[in-house]
């Protein structure tokens, strides 16, 4: 409309004779040019799909990598009566876990009250998001190494024995496991540091070493 209000002023001062024609080619030419979208034109949006396993990892910078990405409770597992553990995540979706625990053994689960130390190795190759809040892992694996501290306990056999009375170490043990989990993030509208609370099981089995 601007546009046609100025060709409109313009040709009526410049020549008298034709103003009519004139704007009247305008306008033509206004009309046949100009589209205006309508509803069969307009694509509907579709809604993106978002990914199953939203899993990410949290890019850290110098001394942030040291810092634990969580902590963790268990109870039995080959690693004492309750131990109580640190972890960081890392690799593409996070796949990866390392984790140190400390545990115990109580005297009234024994002879006297044990310390025991583990190293324990996750891989989660699957995460599924079931809602926003809630997602599964179906399936993970791991493998870990066990220590009692006593000095009745030995990785090699004490000469108080005769020769491979025992096979094994009684001080050192390795355990593989699978097991599944599942995660409920609490995070989802606030700024709250701790993500989610996660449960797990295990099923296992003891090496000898």
């Amino acid at each position: 409309m601007l546009a046609c209000t100025l060709c409109t002023a313009v040709s009526a001062s410049a020549d008298n004779d034709r103003p009519r024609h004139y704007l009247k080619a305008i306008s033509t030419s206004l009309s046949d040019s100009t589209t205006l979208p309508t509803a069969d034109s307009i694509l509907p949006i579709q809604k993106l799909r978002r990914p199953l396993d939203r899993r990410h990892l949290r890019q850290r910078e110098g001394w942030e990598r040291i810092i634990p990405t969580h902590v963790k409770w268990q109870y039995a597992g080959g690693m004492g009566y309750m131990s109580f553990g640190c972890g960081w995540d890392y690799g593409k979706k996070c796949r990866w876990e390392t984790d140190l625990f400390i545990g115990f053994l109580p005297k009234s689960k024994s002879d006297k009250f044990y310390l025991t130390s583990t190293l324990k190795q996750n891989y989660i190759p699957w995460n599924i998001a079931i809602t926003d809040r809630f997602s599964i892992d179906p399936f993970y694996c791991t493998m870990y190494i066990n220590t009692i501290f006593g000095r009745q306990f030995w990785v090699r056999q004490s000469d108080r024995f005769p020769k491979k009375y025992y096979t094994f170490s009684t001080k050192l043990h390795t355990y593989v496991f699978i097991g599944q989990r599942f995660t409920v993030n609490t995070n989802i509208r606030n700024d709250s540091r701790m993500k989610g609370v996660t449960f797990f099981y295990e099923l296992s089995t003891v090496t000898c070493i």
